[in-house]
Order: structure tokens, then C-alpha cells, then sequence
């Protein structure tokens, strides 16, 4: 199984969150978004949500009492207008080449990510992205708070399913952070890293990155290092577990 990261990973959207997280600011709140949080690269949107609350002023019962208000919000702003987020944001270098590549050479395909479930699908849908994953075998922001939690989950989803058993010697993470990297290390997952968010070659190795590349534009380097991790496990690429699409 392969799991996707989607933010700086496979599009890149910054600007058009950015102005999502500052809406959320002034309506809940009156005021402008005096301070964003920092990048919210591989952490939950609740995470991030109450990270731009508290950094605005919102604190204590205040803080619990909006931050649903403020989740179904941002939900509603960043799955309301395909067109504008296409024109704001970009499919990164490779991403749906590499997505057909690995959907080819793996049955199982979802994603791990940090973003509302909707906003998951949104973001990938207004790329033409979406239909390059399972949305059965994926994990978001509703699932975990870390990247670990998110590749547990949708391993025993897969298994209540029925889709097959998985775990790190037959499952690999995909993505830009050191979050995503620690899915590794922490032995949930084999983990490709690349370097087209925040974080370089070393960090992603010192987090638990088990292989790391510059991004995704060579397809044949990202298929050769899926099938390497996979093999490593000692399952060939090609052996689709019992019940999962050909």
C-alpha cells in the first residue's frame, strides 16, 4: 500500500489556505488576522486551527468554543471554489505522472494527510488528482493528530474491510515533512521523502526517512524507489493483496 501526502507533496495551495486561515480570523473574531501559525506542514488542521486562534487572542473557554465554529468554516472555504484554488495554487513537478505510476504498480493507493477529509478531496479533485486514490485506504485530520495515527488507521481500515493486513514491511508513506518521515521511525511505515516543502535531505533522514528524493518529477526514480522499499519488505510490488483492485 502507498499512502500520499497531498500539501507541498503532490500541490501546493499556501496562498489560497493562507486566505482561508485570515477569513477565519475576521469572522469568528471581528478583527484581522493579526498573526498566522507557522507552516502547518504535516500537522492536523485542529492543530493548526487552534494554533491561529490562540496567536489572534482567542484563549481558554473562548478557544473551545469557537474552534468547532472555526473548523466548519475553514471546511466551507476551502472546498467552495475549485476554480479559485486551481488558479492560486499548482500541481507540484511530476505529482500526477507519479500518482498514475505508483496507482499502476500498487493496487491499494490512499492518503495520509493533515486536511479535513473534504478538503482532502477538494484539493485533489480541483487538480484532477482524486481519482488517483482510494479514498477507503485514507487517513485525515478527523482520523489522527500525526502521521503515525493516520497510516495505524487506515491500515486496520483496510483490514476491517477486508482489503488485506498491512503494516510498515508492506505499506509506504510518501511526503515533505518531518512528520511525515517520522511515520517511519516510528515504524508504522516505510517512508519516501522529498524535499519540496520545508525540509531537506538531512532533516527528512534524521526524522526516519528511509529513502529521500529531490521531488517527483522523475517517474521511473519514484517507482524504482517504491519498489525498492517494498521489496526491501520482502512483498514484490506486484503481489496486490486478496480483495484489493487490479
Amino acid at each position: 500500500m502507498v499512502l500520499w501526502d497531498i500539501d507541498n507533496t503532490l500541490v501546493s495551495t499556501t496562498d489560497y489556505d493562507r486566505h482561508a486561515y485570515r477569513t477565519v480570523v475576521k469572522r469568528l473574531t471581528g478583527r484581522d488576522a493579526a498573526a498566522l501559525p507557522p507552516s502547518g506542514a504535516g500537522r492536523s488542521e485542529h492543530a493548526t486551527l487552534r494554533e491561529l486562534l490562540r496567536a489572534n487572542g482567542v484563549t481558554g473557554t473562548d478557544l473551545d468554543r469557537l474552534l468547532p465554529d472555526a473548523t466548519a468554516l475553514l471546511r466551507r472555504l476551502l472546498t467552495r471554489d475549485p476554480a479559485g484554488m486551481r488558479a492560486a495554487g499548482r500541481v507540484l513537478p511530476g505529482a500526477p505522472e507519479a500518482m498514475e505510476a505508483v496507482a499502476r504498480l500498487t493496487g491499494a493507493v490512499g492518503v495520509a494527510t493533515g486536511n479535513l477529509r473534504e478538503v482532502a478531496r477538494a484539493k485533489l479533485r480541483a487538480f484532477g488528482l482524486d481519482h488517483l486514490v482510494d479514498w477507503r485506504l485514507s487517513g485525515c485530520a478527523e482520523d489522527g493528530a500525526t502521521k503515525t495515527q493516520l497510516v495505524r488507521h487506515v491500515q486496520r481500515n483496510a483490514a476491517r474491510l477486508g482489503l488485506g493486513s498491512f503494516s510498515r514491511r508492506t505499506t509506504v508513506l510518501i511526503g515533505d515533512a518531518r512528520t511525515d518521515a517520522a511515520a517511519g521511525g516510528d515504524g508504522a511505515a516505510a517512508v519516501l521523502g522529498v524535499t519540496t516543502g520545508r525540509t531537506d535531505r538531512e532533516a527528512l533522514k534524521a526524522a526516519g526517512a528511509d529513502l529521500v528524493l529531490a521531488d517527483l518529477s522523475d517517474t521511473a526514480a519514484v517507482v524504482a524507489a517504491v519498489r525498492r522499499l517494498l521489496t526491501a519488505s520482502g512483498q514484490h510490488p506486484s503481489e496486490r493483496p486478496s480483495g484489493l483492485p487490479a
